[in-house]
């Protein structure tokens, strides 16, 4: 790799050829972090920006997830081994099998699905630009399973935060664990 001495952010857009400084994080994201791969920096991208902005489902914008989370989760853990001391050697195998799969240290999904109802102006509580939904989880008991695996209760409370007049109802709750 050949290496340049570049002390600015304008000198380092410059040898990225980026022009548009609105584009100058993408282009580090894509070409440094993501290594180049444009294909996973777009599946990240949509997601995030549907997600942000709340233009798709939820149940859609999980499978746009599900197909890149594992190497964008690659690229980040390769990205923070190359950047702390840790030697190549050491980072070679943590990137191998059977460390190359990303855990959590929650690995559950949880969706609660209901309807909002009222005959309001605002379904949002003064002040919140949406309705929500304000979750306290709380784990009950914990303990390491025969089979290595975490066994966990939780008690969960939700608190919907509404404009007067509105209403929820929780139509389901699900756990599941994330592919």
């Amino acid at each position: 790799m050949v290496q340049q001495a570049i002390s600015t952010k304008e000198e380092l857009a410059k040898s990225l050829g980026v022009t548009d400084q609105r584009q100058f994080e993408p282009t580090i994201r894509r070409k440094y972090l993501l290594k180049g791969d444009d294909e996973c920096y777009a599946k990240a991208r949509k997601a995030s920006d549907r997600f942000e902005h709340g233009y798709l489902g939820y149940e859609v914008i999980r499978t746009h997830v599900e197909a890149g989370r594992h190497r964008l989760a690659d690229y980040v853990r390769a990205c923070i081994f190359h950047l702390t001391d840790v030697p190549a050697e050491s980072i070679e195998r943590l990137l191998r099998a059977p460390y190359d799969k990303p855990v959590g240290h929650w690995p559950l999904a949880k969706y609660l699905r209901g309807t909002l109802q009222g005959k309001v102006d605002q379904l949002a509580a003064a002040g919140s630009a949406y309705p929500f939904v304000k979750w306290n989880p709380v784990v009950t008991a914990c303990a390491l399973g025969p089979d290595g695996q975490i066994k966990m209760t939780t008690r969960d409370r939700f608190t919907a935060e509404l404009g007067d007049g509105a209403t929820s109802t929780q139509r389901s709750y699900g756990v599941w664990e994330p592919r």
